[in-house]
């Protein structure tokens, strides 16, 4: 490509996208530009990802419009807004799984609805995302259903082997381990990988089996974090 046709493809990126945020400024915030302020910040800083990614950037100012109530005029004209928008975003059109970008906006999401911003790990849950592996995602919204059914006298690993239990006896091909494995054994690298990035509290329990495995719950980030993970 010519550095001519280079120079005519970013403009066509960068103006796509400006012209998304101008559409919504027109529609929500009575023309006002609001949204286009944090976007030409976002470009401002990071223009060369952008003219790339413009169709990443362009569908996460949709996701701006097509959630009205939680951004509203008061929030958007912010500071605050916008130093949060060109983080989020900058983190949204570099990810290449799509269901950790759907989480980022659940969880861009939360941050615009809640009442208390300021303490709303934001950065720490985007960043908790990007270091989580696929198969940690798969347990996470395996363990998600079952931390409402737990009680107190149960952590939630027990109750997470008598799940996977009862499962495989429901369903027999289902889980197609070696003779005398433990069940627990397809999830033991995913329990590994939660408990390192902070989302599962571990317990040096003794077990009457002999078993390694880690008991463990939920940390208090990681059941806040659990509320965004996109299924």
């Amino acid at each position: 490509m010519k550095d001519k046709d280079k120079i005519i493809a970013k403009q066509a990126g960068t103006t796509a996208i400006l012209a998304a945020a101008t559409a919504v400024d027109s529609t929500q915030f009575a023309g006002y530009p609001l949204l286009n302020t944090a976007v030409s910040l976002f470009l401002s800083l990071y223009g060369a990802a952008a003219e790339l990614r413009s169709n990443r950037a362009i569908e996460f100012i949709q996701f701006i419009q097509e959630n009205p109530g939680a951004f509203v005029a008061d929030f958007v004209k912010t500071s605050e807004f916008q130093d949060s928008f060109v983080y989020t975003l900058e983190k949204y059109i570099r990810e290449r799984n799509n269901k950790k970008r759907d989480t980022i906006k659940k969880i861009f999401l939360g941050y615009a609805d809640s009442n208390d911003k300021e303490s709303f790990e934001l950065e720490r849950m985007i960043n908790t995302l990007s270091l989580m592996s696929f198969d940690g995602i798969r347990l996470l919204i395996t363990l998600k259903p079952l931390l409402e059914k737990a009680n107190k006298n149960q952590s939630l690993s027990e109750y997470l082997l008598e799940y996977l239990v009862q499962d495989s006896n429901n369903h027999p091909d289902k889980y197609k381990l070696p003779a005398n494995t433990n069940i627990r054994e397809i999830w033991a690298d995913a329990e590994t990988d939660l408990i390192s990035i902070g989302l599962l509290r571990t317990y040096n329990i003794p077990r009457y089996d002999g078993s390694r495995y880690h008991d463990y719950d939920v940390t208090r980030f990681g059941e806040e974090f659990m509320k965004y993970i996109a299924n």
